[in-house]
């Protein structure tokens, strides 16, 4: 790769301190550096430090009921608001259907224990209003006349 002399337009080797060509000291070039577009992003949306009070106020949001769910999901759709919010409520809302996941199958599995640790038989149950003798006579009477 070569550059030239500002003096006198003679080309030059980038290594080169002086011009070959007229003995000119060359200034040196900064490598031109290519940023990638997540820097310029991260350059143009400099995110404020959330304070204590801000996340205690999350917090606060979060623990009421379906007010935590709606407010998550404003924050993690908002495309202009602070990201440390927006991954805030990203992590809250894993950690919300995980834990509702888990809590509907461990009450599944302790119901289903309740239940088969105690079978219901139901025989015991019914009450019969009619004996079971004279259930049977009327029925083949019925079917007799049938």
């Amino acid at each position: 790769m070569s550059r030239t002399c500002k003096k006198c337009g003679g080309t030059v080797k980038v290594e080169d301190q002086f011009c070959m060509h007229c003995g000119m000291p060359l200034e040196k070039e900064e490598p031109v550096r290519e940023h990638s577009a997540r820097e310029e992003k991260q350059d143009d949306h400099k995110a404020e430090v959330l304070t204590m009070w801000d996340y205690l106020l999350m917090l606060i949001l979060m623990a009421i009921p379906v007010v935590n769910f709606i407010v998550c999901i404003l924050w993690i759709i908002s495309s202009n608001g602070n990201p440390n919010r927006r991954n805030f409520a990203k992590a809250w809302m894993i950690v919300a259907v995980v834990g509702t996941i888990l809590s509907g199958l461990l009450a599944f599995g302790a119901f289903q224990f309740i239940v088969m640790d105690h079978p219901v038989n139901i025989h015991e149950h019914i009450e019969y209003s009619i004996p079971e003798e004279q259930f049977i006579d009327n029925f083949l009477t019925e079917l007799d006349e049938v």
